[in-house]
């Protein structure tokens, strides 16, 4: 702001003096002779106006625009020059007229000594006013819907989701004909290569979008799937919400929610399980415990993108897009998992001479 004002009264040559019907006319800037152009005293002084307006909450005042409606949205940049001492006055650059004649010098600040408003022409209060509006409409239905979603070992079974809305299945020979598998992340052991349940396919396959499937040894890739099923759900739930769309101030330019860039699901992994690995019934003898995971949302944030489209309300016409991006947030308390044991069975049917294993099968078992 100090270096606008100060170029908007420079002449072409900068800040040298021009003449004017016997009298030089100058900028001063800085008392500093040798460094008349530093604008540094002038922007504290401004810096500290604009503080003390930020206290008083009058700094900005928007236009036409209150709680209950929002016509305008633009708003007043209030600098209050009043309080100002008469030294902090003449730190503020100076218009400098010389007589040619006498060499008489007078000086008079720029800015008078009052309340001056700026006007500025973007609704971003308009924006601001349009955001609340939808957070307040659109917002704690989505987030009860999300609530109760999870991927991973969330259930009170030892049962693994293959779908983010809650459905699960047992991990056992009957539903994985292959021998079956062991809980996700077994304690590792001999003969165990291969059989742990790592990789569960979503049934739909759209529940887990771009793969259609996740580990479930790995709480970071079930949490990067899980803010997937969440954010192409926002794209359904927040497509056509403008509170105003004839207002000119388009939610998306105009049209429906754009894929991937509209909800981000806040996910935290816990742990909710202990897995233990048994050899036909009987504990192995491991160093440690397997840890089983669930991943549930904590939250999620909108960003809402509203375009200007009406010249009047741009500062700049040769920008192409004017865009205010405003992103609303909502936390939340995320479920309980309940912790319980799970055992890694290997049940051995057959023993060969020198020790070794004919064949196993494998389950994952409360």
């Amino acid at each position: 702001m100090a270096n606008h004002l100060i170029s908007n009264l420079q002449t072409s040559g900068g800040l040298q003096a021009y003449n004017f019907k016997g009298y030089d006319v100058w900028l001063q800037v800085s008392e500093n002779p040798s460094s008349p152009y530093d604008a540094t005293q002038f922007t504290n002084v401004l810096k500290e106006i604009i503080n003390q307006s930020v206290e008083s909450h009058a700094l900005l005042e928007p236009i036409d625009c209150t709680e209950g409606s929002c016509e305008l949205g633009t708003f007043y940049i209030n600098l209050d020059l009043t309080g100002l001492s008469f030294a902090e006055y003449q730190k503020l650059p100076q218009i400098a007229v010389k007589s040619q004649a006498s060499g008489r010098v007078i000086k008079q600040p720029i800015l008078p000594k009052g309340n001056i408003r700026v006007f500025v022409p973007l609704r971003i209060f308009k924006a601001m006013w349009k955001a609340r509006k939808i957070a307040l409409g659109n917002f704690g239905g989505f987030g009860d819907s999300i609530k109760g979603l999870g991927l991973g070992m969330c259930d009170s079974d030892c049962s693994v989701r293959t779908s983010p809305k809650g459905a699960s299945k047992k991990i056992n020979p009957t539903t994985f004909p292959t021998d079956g598998k062991l809980c996700p992340n077994t304690p590792s052991a001999v003969g165990t290569s291969g059989k742990s349940l790592s990789q569960v396919d979503c049934e739909p396959e759209s529940d887990c979008p771009k793969l259609g499937f996740y580990l479930a040894d790995n709480s970071n890739d079930m949490g990067n799937v899980l803010r997937e099923f969440i954010s192409s759900l926002g794209i359904t739930a927040f497509s056509n919400i403008d509170p105003d769309p004839g207002d000119g101030l388009l939610l998306w330019n105009g049209s429906s929610a754009p894929a991937g860039s509209v909800v981000r699901g806040e996910v935290k992994g816990t742990e909710s399980k202990k897995i233990l690995l048994y050899y036909n019934d009987t504990q192995a003898g491991i160093a440690s415990e397997g840890k089983a995971y669930c991943a549930r949302p904590t939250g999620f944030t909108l960003v809402l993108e509203f375009t200007e489209t009406r010249s009047d309300f741009k500062v700049n016409e040769a920008r192409e897009r004017n865009v205010y991006k405003i992103k609303i947030v909502d936390n939340f308390q995320t479920q309980a998992s309940s912790l319980q044991t799970c055992k890694s069975v290997i049940k051995q049917s057959a023993i060969v001479l020198g020790g070794g294993i004919a064949s196993s099968s494998y389950s994952c078992e409360e």
